[in-house]
């Protein structure tokens, strides 16, 4: 799962002397990303774009089409996503008496969509890629609106401070996920022989993951 807004949340703030009227006082700080930084995005990001491109190759779009129109599973998954991981995160984040960074980074987690990781966990497991994507595209979107309103009701008993929400991050990762992955049902609906070369080139082949095991647990018995 990735998680788009903890960076920029607490890469912008500081924790300065607490005032009177509320736990915590943050104070706006200029970020100075370093060179390391930088480049890390930069590899992230592109990882990220490939990936999704390889998962959007092995979705065909009658598939896609079945979830949309009857979204049982991206209900669910929504519910489960902005309901019930933030009420558990808050739960947890209380009996464990975590203080207050620790806690709202519990819960800024806790508040994210979904990310490209559960993609192609799915494709391994020969799961349903297609719902898959389908989530984390419509957890995304609903970020926008769930996300800032999580924050609100669960980050009272840590702070009383309006907590940034990264509109601009939740929109690029949207842009990021929805794109490469259009284009790789393009290819899957247009040249499927196409579409097979960038499964395997944008992750690790699933009979690669699953015939290893066996053979390294021989190995090592003897």
């Amino acid at each position: 799962m990735t998680t788009p807004g903890l960076d920029l949340l607490f890469g912008y703030y500081e924790l300065t002397t607490p005032s009177p009227n509320s736990s915590a006082n943050l104070t706006m700080v200029p970020p100075s990303p370093s060179a390391l930084k930088i480049a890390s995005d930069v590899v992230i990001k592109t990882t990220l774009i490939i990936i999704m491109a390889g998962m959007g190759s092995t979705i065909e779009i009658k598939p896609l089409l079945q979830h949309l129109r009857r979204p049982v599973g991206i209900a669910i998954g929504m519910l489960s996503q902005f309901i019930v991981l933030p009420a558990v995160t808050f739960g947890l984040a209380h009996a464990l008496q975590m203080s207050t960074y620790p806690a709202l980074g519990m819960l800024v987690i806790g508040s994210c969509p979904g990310g490209s990781t559960s993609n192609v966990f799915s494709y391994w497991m020969d799961g349903d890629v297609p719902l898959s994507v389908a989530m984390t595209a419509t957890s995304t979107v609903m970020a926008m609106g769930m996300m800032p309103l999580n924050l609100f009701i669960y980050s009272r008993s840590w702070t009383d401070e309006a907590l940034v929400i990264p509109y601009v991050n939740i929109a690029i990762s949207f842009v990021m996920t929805i794109t490469p992955a259009a284009v790789g049902m393009f290819f899957r609906w247009k040249w499927p022989k196409v579409a097979d070369v960038i499964v395997k080139m944008s992750t690790a082949d699933r009979r690669t993951n699953t015939t290893w095991l066996p053979k390294m647990q021989i190995d090592e018995d003897h």
